[in-house]
């Protein structure tokens, strides 16, 4: 109690600068900052779902040999969701060394992706990276 009797002229001007603030007109207010939407890495989001998705539910369809597609293709599905993370983690933050960090895993889950006869395997890390680059060139930097 001795300390409020102290200074009672401290307690009212941090009073009257508290209401000054919060009487402000919205117009004022600073807006907050957006983050402009590309299409491109959108869509490569799209396509990198909808791989992962696939890539998840092929083993449910192997029965016995699921544990051989795991073992062929783990670092490859490994690294594939780790940049689906990164790249949807760099859309929603507007993020560029997010989403460059994303393509060089999405090429490292190329070369993770085996055999070069299994062609379908190469296919989806390989566009979705590419669209990713050319998505996080074209992004416009809100900074």
């Amino acid at each position: 109690m001795t300390d409020q009797q102290k200074n009672p002229e401290v307690d009212k001007e941090k009073e009257a600068f508290v209401s000054d603030e919060s009487l402000l007109p919205n117009h004022e207010v600073k807006p907050e900052k957006r983050v402009g939407t590309s299409a491109i890495l959108s869509f490569a989001l799209f396509i990198a779902i909808a791989y992962t998705v696939l890539l998840l539910l092929g083993p449910f369809s192997m029965g016995a040999w699921a544990g051989g597609f795991f073992y062929f293709l783990g670092i490859h599905m490994i690294s594939f969701v780790i940049a689906t993370i990164l790249l949807w983690n760099g859309i929603l933050n507007g993020n560029k060394a997010t989403l460059y960090i994303a393509v060089a895993i999405y090429v490292f889950s190329f070369i993770a992706a085996g055999d070069p006869d299994w062609l379908i395997n190469h296919i989806p890390p390989l566009v979705v990276g590419v669209l990713v680059l050319i998505g996080t060139v074209l992004l416009k930097n809100e900074e």
